[in-house]
């Protein structure tokens, strides 16, 4: 079973390079040579077969064989590393694999050492770690009860069942819930088995899964998503609120399942949603996990600043734009920033601030470039600037016709929000002091071609704009 070299190796980060090398390098794992050679020629060189074979058989004739040879064994010794690799990454596991030879060796006394330390070391362990981890080490101590024939009391197996279940009802909800959610977002259907015999075990059982908090979050989510259950939802925030002991991927994983809730109550109409989803965003900003290896994320950017503008915290969503403009990645870090930034000033009436950042930056990202013509051409209606409106309405259409790189879809969204936008100026432009039969009919068509068309970027901006043609 090989790997592909090539692509494996490109995909090692610098540090990981230096430790293949180290590890081809090392006689205990590579005895030949010219593998220890290949790993010093560097990439350029160790990933183009004819200049690997020069610099390894300078005088003889290319010798397709002989590469194929050498890259076959760098595969063997690209695949252990990656084994070492993540062994190293798992630590229970490795414990567990230390005291499995320990047991196998016969070493008794230094097995009965390594095992109270694990077992200390065990209920510092995190969420599905532990229970897996738990179920290991006691599956191991009871084969080497069975093993010695004592007769003695033993509640290793009982462990072993106990911690069994934890990881097996953990994964099964874990699982289920990632099911139902696809099933809403791909149109997937899937078999689900025992999850009601499941659900019914845990219920019937509270005070006993009670401390297990990873199992009462999934089952949370789980009544979220496939019961649009809002009590579930408050059940699992009032948890995140506190400390959860959990590794910071899986934790943010369940803080997207809560966010997804609130995004989906929000619209169906239910706006006080919009506030809790800025409590689940603070607590990850406090907490730290909002940062994966000290980046932010630009859709969470953008994200909190849209819900923190739409509370009107005004104040707190410029000094998070500043905070953390400076934490996004550097291949998006100057789009995100400068459109959201933009952003902030467009909704908190700086229109020419907004105006002077969305002139002032070329937008590399095709979204972002799209989103930055769109909040331009929402300023400039703002303001009342026919003449810009009007040439930046021309440029906009011109670039959304004739940009290869925008889908179908989006050309369409994005044209149908400069068609209906102009001619929302237009009547604003010519609106009478006092509404009257003739100018409210032209607005009832606006809104049944509006209401018709359904496809149109800023949907709710262009919807609000109609309304206010209404007052006066």
């Amino acid at each position: 079973m090989n790997i592909k070299f090539e692509e494996v190796f490109e995909c090692l980060n610098d540090q990981e390079k230096i430790r293949f090398q180290q590890f081809v390098r090392s006689d205990y794992f590579n005895s030949n040579p010219k593998l220890k050679t290949c790993v010093g020629l560097g990439p350029e060189v160790l990933l183009d077969y004819k200049r690997l074979y020069k610099s390894l058989y300078p005088k003889s004739q290319y010798d397709a064989q002989k590469v194929y040879d050498i890259y076959s064994q760098l595969n063997t010794l690209l695949s252990q590393f990656l084994a070492i690799e993540h062994l190293a990454s798992a630590p229970n596991q490795q414990d567990i694999m230390i005291m499995d030879r320990l047991q196998t060796l016969g070493a008794t006394n230094s097995l009965k050492h390594y095992s109270r330390r694990f077992e200390k070391k065990l209920t510092q362990s995190k969420g599905e770690s532990k229970f897996l981890g738990g179920y290991k080490f006691h599956a191991l101590l009871d084969k080497d009860f069975i093993e010695k024939g004592s007769r003695e009391k033993d509640n290793n197996l009982q462990r072993k069942v106990d911690y069994l279940d934890l990881h097996y009802f953990t994964q099964k909800l874990k699982t289920t819930c990632e099911m139902f959610n696809r099933q809403h977002i791909i149109n997937e259907k899937y078999n689900i088995n025992f999850i009601q015999e499941v659900e019914n075990f845990i219920e019937n059982r509270k005070s006993d899964f009670s401390e297990f908090v990873q199992i009462q979050m999934y089952l949370n989510i789980l009544k979220m998503i496939r019961d649009n259950d809002s009590k579930a939802f408050f059940s699992l925030k009032e948890i995140l609120d506190q400390e959860v002991d959990l590794d910071d991927e899986e934790l943010k994983h369940i803080f997207n399942y809560a966010q997804n809730f609130c995004v989906q109550q929000v619209n169906k109409g239910n706006a006080e949603y919009t506030e809790r989803l800025f409590e689940l965003y603070q607590r990850q900003i406090l907490s730290g996990i909002i940062l994966q290896k000290d980046v932010i994320g630009e859709w969470d950017f953008k994200t909190i600043i849209t819900v923190g503008l739409r509370l009107k915290k005004y104040q707190w969503t410029e000094h998070f734009i500043i905070e953390f403009g400076q934490k996004l990645s550097e291949d998006v870090r100057k789009n995100a920033y400068s459109f959201n930034l933009a952003n902030f000033y467009y909704e908190t009436g700086d229109f020419r601030k907004a105006i002077r950042i969305l002139s002032g930056v070329q937008f590399t990202d095709i979204y972002y470039n799209l989103g930055a013509r769109s909040l331009l051409l929402k300023t400039y209606y703002d303001m009342e600037d026919e003449e810009a409106f009007e040439a930046h309405c021309i440029a906009f259409s011109y670039f959304v016709k004739r940009n290869k790189l925008i889908s179908q879809y989006q050309r369409r969204v994005h044209l149908n929000l400069i068609r209906f936008s102009k001619k929302c100026l237009s009547l604003k432009m010519v609106q009478p002091k006092h509404i009257n039969n003739t100018f409210n009919s032209k607005i009832e068509t606006l809104e049944t071609k509006v209401t018709a068309t359904k496809e149109i970027n800023n949907l709710k901006w262009l919807n609000d704009r109609i309304q206010k043609l209404r007052s006066i």
